[in-house]
């Protein structure tokens, strides 16, 4: 399987197209345990199905992609538990003026913040901002305009830590190319020089309430298998929040299918009963 260079993100796959569902854009909540979770998505983008897997035989990208298209979003969680508001991820839509213009074309424009104040929460009230990995898909709303006209940009999240994987933060910082590569100056800077950026080693809670934790953990198999994912543990079930380990529910299913968003070899998918996932609940 020829799969991706270490930095390429979903937003940069010249094969996306628009997906025509609107409804594919919005707010889905529920409970979980002692936590509410809310999925904001901007709208699916499709892809050739046998571009994105190419290890699917016809029969099983027949029967999995009856169209022959994968539909996929682009979007982040937010998690509230008890006193505690963790956000996984800033990977939603674009502003204008665009800090992160990659895709304004096809896809349906959402404001996080629009969508944060329809289940009343408000930027400042954001405790936590998990990143799963540091691609400009999952890092577009770190930042937003100043409004002072010259272009500068200060943080949304301001009374939020900003949590990554220690390892994850050190690669993409190593060099001018990287830096530019996840857009640091722009999205990452502001933080790190305000201090909002916290790095971790492996497996870290996040915050626990009633019985119910959310942890941060490493997930390899995307970002030069640095990345993570959150999981949310409760008495009788859990659910996994994640980078693009797994793209859609056959690969939790068939965690052998290698998708394009895999970097490094096959045994670094993770198995059941810990399946990778993006932004998917599992029970």
């Amino acid at each position: 399987t020829t799969l991706f260079a270490d930095d390429a993100c979903l937003c940069c796959i010249p094969q996306l197209l628009a997906h025509g569902n609107e409804a594919a854009a919005g707010v889905q909540s529920f409970q979980l345990g002692a936590a509410r979770v809310t999925m904001f998505t901007d709208g699916a983008v499709t892809c050739k199905a046998k571009w994105m897997f190419p290890d699917l035989s016809p029969e099983e990208r027949v029967a999995a992609f009856p169209e022959g298209l994968a539909v996929m979003s682009f979007g982040c969680t937010l998690l509230q538990l008890g006193e505690q508001t963790v956000l996984l991820d800033t990977s939603l839509g674009c502003i204008d003026p665009p800090i992160f213009p990659a895709m304004k074309e096809v896809r349906q424009q959402r404001d996080l913040r629009d969508l944060l104040k329809e289940v009343n929460v408000a930027p400042e009230g954001v405790d936590i901002v998990c990143h799963t990995h540091l691609h400009r898909d999952h890092t577009s709303w770190n930042v937003v305009p100043s409004g002072e006209g010259d272009g500068s940009v200060i943080p949304l999240f301001t009374n939020a830590t900003h949590v990554v994987q220690r390892r994850e933060y050190q690669y993409w910082t190593k060099n001018k190319a990287r830096r530019d590569r996840v857009q640091y100056d722009t999205l990452l800077r502001p933080l790190e020089e305000a201090g909002m950026i916290k790095e971790i080693d492996g497996t870290v809670e996040l915050s626990t309430s009633e019985g119910t934790s959310i942890i941060l953990e490493l997930a390899p198999g995307h970002t030069k298998l640095f990345a993570s994912r959150a999981r949310m543990l409760e008495q009788s079930s859990f659910a996994t929040f994640s980078t693009p380990g797994a793209l859609t529910y056959l690969q939790l299913g068939q965690v052998q299918e290698c998708s394009r968003a895999t970097t490094g070899p096959r045994k670094h998918i993770s198995p059941f009963p810990e399946p990778a996932a993006c932004s998917t609940m599992v029970t």
